[in-house]
């Protein structure tokens, strides 16, 4: 009695003709952040500083949270402080 020959490659199948990875699916929506305004002609100023690492987190954190881009975070509160500021008098 002779053995059936054994299998020496592992059992795969063909591969797919096309491959829809499953995060190219939302490349359709609206994005709801905004492009950058560095071709807009504005003159825009470099700034460097340092920052807490903490506050970093927690600006990064709310960047992500509220779809805003970290620059537009710090700018609207920036722009709310010194309104406050010149309320006050």
């Amino acid at each position: 009695m002779s053995k059936a020959p054994t299998k020496t490659r592992a059992n795969i199948p063909p591969a797919p003709s096309h491959v829809k990875a499953k995060f190219l699916g939302q490349l359709n929506e609206a994005s709801t952040m905004q492009a950058p305004d560095h071709m807009s002609g504005k003159k825009l100023q470099d700034m460097s500083f340092k920052v807490d690492l903490d506050f970093h987190d927690r600006l990064k954190l709310a960047s992500v949270k509220y779809r805003m881009s970290m620059k537009d975070i710090f700018q609207e509160a920036v722009d709310q402080w010194i309104e406050a500021k010149q309320r006050k008098g």
